[in-house]
């Protein structure tokens, strides 16, 4: 837990809170317990120093008192999500950090913690049936935190090297964006095209980064800006997609594997995202993204880039099975690490070489992703 949390401090969200840590001596026998703090990596002891013949508790409550009231004036700050060692008897008669999991609760404060066996029914009775229990496993904590943080970790991707926006394109299915680092491309949501008239694109010399932010704005006009400057400012990661499907290979996992090298393959030979449902491979039309019945059961899903434009995505990987293999694919996909965090296992995206030709055939009404081929090179990125 507190590498998942400093992980998430790394990429600019607030965490607090405290793992507990037991240490022992050379015989094996309990030599102290502390609190370790799961950003700061301060430690204190909370363990009473008592004879060895005593049979009392060794927990010190003044000390976890004394971190207790750090925490919950931490709460006050609204912070992105509060770790917690375990949810367990002390907490379950009212002791503990019975105080922090309800203040987070009353605030709405993600909590991430344990629970002993012994205590989930305490736990569920505490959160009223709403608590999430998971398996412990890094997957699962981060398709838990998805749900609701993938977007806003992806606008936060950029640093400060993606520069300015230098040059924007805007047509009326597609709008493309120049910075430091290259082209980004991204589809305009076409209810947006069909329905509201175009703001004005980002100014030139405005932060990609401030761009980038607008991932998370009402607007779908803006969110396809941000996409596009996501694009561009992670358009050299990967591998080009002709260098053997950029090395995509997992030797514990030959099917999976072998599954995403077919992902890769029907893209490259046509173009269109499929999804491979058994034996059978499926075009994926809108209609499809938003009623994905098929997803729980498919070994192997392959979703657009229009996931993302609509921000449908965190939705759509919380319904597909942690053994499927997941590609994101279109031109328009960020070629981040940060996003197979989340449970992909390979993005597709596109290096656009030909910007001039490119830009031509947007202001023209390109509309289809195939348009817009000539003018760019495939890249992978694979776990």
């Amino acid at each position: 837990m507190a590498d998942f949390a400093r992980t998430l401090h790394q990429r600019g969200f607030s965490v607090v809170g405290v793992v507990q840590q037991t240490l022992r001596g050379e015989d094996g026998r309990k030599s102290d317990m502390v609190l370790v703090d799961v950003i700061s990596g301060d430690r204190l002891s909370v363990s009473q120093r008592l004879g060895s013949g005593s049979q009392s508790c060794t927990l010190d409550e003044q000390a976890v008192c004394s971190v207790s009231g750090r925490l919950l004036s931490a709460l006050e700050q609204q912070p992105d999500l509060l770790v917690l060692s375990k949810f367990a008897h002390l907490e379950a008669e009212g002791r503990g950090f019975r105080a922090e999991f309800a203040t987070a609760a009353s605030g709405r404060i993600p909590v991430l913690t344990t629970v002993p066996s012994d205590s989930v029914e305490a736990w569920m009775d505490f959160t009223g049936g709403r608590g999430v229990l998971l398996p412990p496993d890094l997957d699962a904590l981060w398709q838990w935190w998805g749900a609701a943080h993938l977007l806003a970790d992806l606008a936060g991707s950029l640093s400060g090297e993606a520069g300015t926006v230098r040059q924007a394109v805007l047509g009326r299915h597609w709008v493309m964006l120049e910075g430091a680092c290259g082209w980004g491309l991204a589809p305009v949501p076409a209810y947006a095209a069909m329905t509201t008239d175009a703001p004005p694109p980002p100014a030139v010399g405005m932060a990609m980064q401030d761009v980038a932010a607008g991932l998370m704005c009402g607007s779908p006009w803006g969110a396809a800006w941000a996409l596009a400057a996501l694009v561009a400012g992670h358009g050299k990661g990967g591998m080009p997609l002709d260098e053997p499907y950029g090395g995509v290979a997992d030797a514990h996992d030959p099917a999976r594997s072998s599954a995403t090298v077919n992902i890769l393959s029907a893209t490259v030979q046509n173009s269109l995202v499929t999804v491979p449902v058994g034996a059978l491979a499926m075009s994926l039309p809108q209609a499809l993204v938003s009623s994905p019945w098929w997803l729980p059961a498919a070994a192997a899903v392959a979703l657009p880039a229009a996931a993302l434009a609509e921000r449908s995505l965190p939705a759509l990987l919380g319904q597909v099975s942690p053994e499927s293999c997941v590609v994101l694919a279109g031109l328009a996909v960020p070629l981040t690490p940060r996003l197979l965090s989340y449970g992909l296992s390979a993005l597709i995206g596109a290096e656009i070489h030909d910007p001039g030709g490119c830009a031509q055939a947007i202001r023209a009404g390109a509309s289809d992703e195939r348009d817009l081929l000539p003018f760019v090179r495939l890249r992978v990125l694979a776990r």
